[in-house]
């Protein structure tokens, strides 16, 4: 059973005062707020617009303001509901398109895969060939500076030109050393050519490889770059459909809680800031009755521009503002 309303407590501004059926706390605000219900489950002891704290003279001006949330909170549901149809509308081709993207991406990696292990190789063949033929450069240079220097310390003595026969020994192994060096310098020498040719003809090829991976290797990127696009782009749509008819489900419940609200502002301007309101009889009500008269639909259409126009302001600040 109920506590009658006279043993209640009168809560302070913002103090919760309602919470669906089970509530079993106060009902009642303090002179100057209202218990105006904020969702299913919520109900709460609020301030008239800019006061700071509950003021009795300040809640009869909200009365004129209520009327005129409760007038134009049914033009917000149409509005979301169209805006939820339309971003609905767009999810099928980004879809498809992400669909288009997630499959070409799939197509080519297996080709870059490929492409990237051949470069590889021919790189690597390449690095051989270039390391052989330096490698035979070094050791002709090596024969030919032993060659140079063998000649140069046995000038004189290489420099005999009588008979074989009177030839010295220390001649014939000198010689023997010269024409050996001579003889390896010279099929270095010929290596150095069909080594250094293969290695500039594989180098080249190498080049034209790396070149051809690297394009596919920039395709690749730009198609993961798309499919990672269109994918986020269509999440994005999915969520604000989905956050959109969320909304627009929770605007339809509004229209009758605001309405319902006018009562509420209506008894607290009187000094009756009590509220046995629950937020679920009043979403079940077909109808919620509020009067209105005191506000034209005119005056409530203009109130709700400057709202609007006020919102985009302090949007463009970082800030939100919502019309109370």
């Amino acid at each position: 059973m109920k506590t009658s309303k006279s043993s209640q407590k009168f809560l302070p501004k913002f103090s919760k005062c309602g919470g669906g059926v089970d509530w079993s706390g106060s009902i009642c605000c303090k002179k100057g707020c209202a218990c105006i219900i904020k969702s299913m489950f919520f109900s709460m002891c609020q301030t008239p617009k800019g006061a700071q704290d509950c003021e009795p003279l300040a809640a009869k001006d909200e009365v004129r303001r209520a009327i005129i949330r409760a007038k134009i909170a049914p033009d917000s549901i149409g509005r979301l509901k169209q805006m939820a149809k339309e971003a609905a509308e767009h999810l099928p081709a980004l879809k498809k398109l992400e669909a288009k993207h997630k499959r070409q991406v799939k197509q080519i990696q297996p080709i870059g895969k490929k492409m990237r292990a051949r470069k590889d190789a021919v790189v690597k063949k390449a690095q051989q060939a270039r390391a052989k033929a330096d490698e035979i450069k070094k050791e002709a240079e090596t024969h030919g500076k032993e060659l140079w220097k063998t000649k140069h310390e046995n000038k004189k003595l290489l420099a005999y030109n009588g008979t074989k026969a009177d030839a010295t020994k220390a001649y014939w192994k000198v010689k023997g050393k010269v024409d050996a060096l001579k003889k390896q310098t010279d099929e270095l020498t010929s290596q150095i050519r069909v080594t250094e040719k293969e290695a500039v003809k594989l180098e080249a090829e190498a080049k034209k490889f790396v070149a051809k991976a690297s394009k596919v290797g920039t395709l690749r990127e730009k198609m993961e770059q798309d499919a990672n696009k269109s994918a986020t782009e269509r999440k994005r749509v999915e969520n604000r459909a989905t956050d959109l008819a969320a909304k627009a489900a929770r605007a339809e419940k509004a229209v009758k809680y605001e309405a319902a609200n006018v009562n509420v502002w209506r008894k607290a301007a009187k000094g009756d800031t009590c509220s046995d309101l629950i937020a679920e009889h009043v979403h079940m009500a077909p109808i919620v009755d509020y009067g209105g008269d005191e506000v034209s639909d005119e005056e409530a259409k203009r109130a709700q521009k400057r709202a609007e126009a006020a919102e985009k302001d302090w949007k463009k600040k970082g800030k939100s503002l919502h019309y109370q």
